[in-house]
């Protein structure tokens, strides 16, 4: 008997005057890609430079990344407490080139 203990994937997004930051946690796929979409949407619509706090996610699959990608390539990005996984696809896919990586949280908006 298997059992499944993975959390579903979400996306919260937090703003100030100067930054906004989205916070991905859990398995992050097709399925909560609408919700990561939204997210970044929103995050973008503020025209301020994005965090994107990924220190909570277990996994992320390509649709994702695929919206990281185009935050990148709109915004100024620093994604936060990327763990081994994240960190790897990053640097696979050359994400990591176009974001600036920090192991800790800057702080609260």
């Amino acid at each position: 008997m298997s059992s499944d203990t993975s959390a579903p994937g979400t996306a919260a997004v937090l703003s100030s005057g100067t930054r906004v930051r989205i916070t991905l946690a859990g398995e992050l796929d097709l399925a909560c890609r609408p919700a990561v979409e939204e997210a970044c949407g929103e995050a973008l619509s503020h025209g301020l430079p994005v965090d994107l706090d990924v220190q909570d996610v277990t996994f992320m699959d390509s649709s994702v990344l695929t919206l990281v990608f185009t935050i990148a390539g709109s915004s100024p990005v620093r994604v936060v407490g990327a763990n081994e996984l994240v960190r790897f696809l990053f640097e696979v896919t050359g994400l990591s080139s176009r974001v600036e990586m920090v192991d800790a949280d800057p702080g609260a908006l």
